[in-house]
């Protein structure tokens, strides 16, 4: 009888460890994570091969991108990519494309990037992101580069 009543208390004082130590856990987790969101137009100039839309810099310490958002609509030629970078440096992330809406008697096409990724910058840098077109591609002057980026920062 006494061995049961030991491996109850340890069993129950046990759990209530542990579910202390989770939730202490947890909670300072949640104090590290500040959210960020980002979100900026730029109209894209029609005879260029590339649209870049750059955003403030960071004001805290140390910033991560998580997800990024964007659509564009092009007249003529293909989308080749998406790419998320840090202005001023080689540092930079492709991001997949796909199209979602052609209209292709009357209007322009229009391509989208819904990603996740890990970008981290420091107090300062900017985020850039940059649309590439194929030659010959133009953007539509009627729709802009339309972007949301969002993450923590510290």
């Amino acid at each position: 009888m006494f061995t049961k009543n030991l491996i109850l208390a340890a069993a129950i004082f046990g759990g209530f460890a542990v579910s202390t130590v989770a939730l202490a856990d947890g909670e300072s987790k949640m104090l590290l994570k500040n959210s960020y969101q980002q979100q900026l137009d730029v109209a894209c100039s029609p005879a260029s091969n590339g649209c870049r839309l750059l955003f403030p810099p960071m004001t805290d310490e140390k910033t991560v991108i998580t997800a990024v958002s964007c659509s564009v609509a092009v007249t003529a030629g293909s989308v080749v990519g998406f790419y998320l970078g840090i202005f001023t440096t080689n540092q930079s992330a492709h991001l997949p494309a796909f199209i979602f809406d052609q209209d292709t008697f009357n209007g322009p096409m229009q391509v989208a990037t819904n990603a996740t990724t890990n970008l981290f910058f420091n107090n300062g840098s900017q985020a850039v992101i940059i649309v590439s077109v194929s030659n010959g591609g133009q953007f539509a002057t009627t729709l802009p580069l339309s972007c949301t980026i969002s993450g923590y920062h510290s």
